[in-house]
């Protein structure tokens, strides 16, 4: 007789093959040698490259870590953790990667930027904005789409066709 319900197994091994964790829902790719595991308690910890959980505790959900930043999920809304599992952040609507030190995050509808510190760096807020690449974040402010640079100041706009 086959179980009512058998949820995925995976385990981290070896080069050898031999295991060497327990079994997860899930195990995303390592980064820094370090990655997020799904367990049967449909929480999500950091585990190591040897599967021994290395997160305090476990989480609704996690992302992974940018800039020595992660996003952590509680109750549909999210804030910023730091590597030592400290809330840095107030609890967002929804927030993005942190990127050239600087992180994007959501309130009702609304973007901003704010430092390791959980601080806004910049007075203005935005109706949508991505993360920093290259020394600049594309931002949209009504029907304008912009790029702004690290003091928040225009570095170019996009225009129409």
């Amino acid at each position: 007789m086959r179980p009512k319900y058998c949820y995925p197994s995976y385990v981290v091994i070896d080069k050898e093959g031999n295991r060497l964790s327990e079994r997860f829902l899930h195990i995303e790719e390592f980064s820094d040698d370090i990655t997020i595991a799904g367990t049967k308690e449909y929480k999500q910890i950091f585990i190591d490259k040897q599967g021994k959980q290395i997160s305090k505790k476990a989480y609704e959900g996690l992302g992974f870590f940018h800039d020595g930043v992660c996003c952590v999920s509680v109750e549909n809304k999210v804030y910023y953790m730091d590597k030592e599992e400290n809330q840095i952040s107030p609890i967002y609507d929804s927030a993005k990667n942190f990127s050239e030190g600087l992180g994007c995050a959501e309130n009702k509808g609304k973007y901003f930027f704010i430092d390791y510190n959980g601080k806004e760096v910049f007075s203005e807020v935005f109706d949508e904005a991505k993360p920093f690449n290259e020394g600049v974040a594309r931002v949209q402010k009504g029907r304008q789409i912009f790029y702004i640079d690290h003091d928040g100041e225009i570095a170019f706009r996009i225009t129409s066709y």
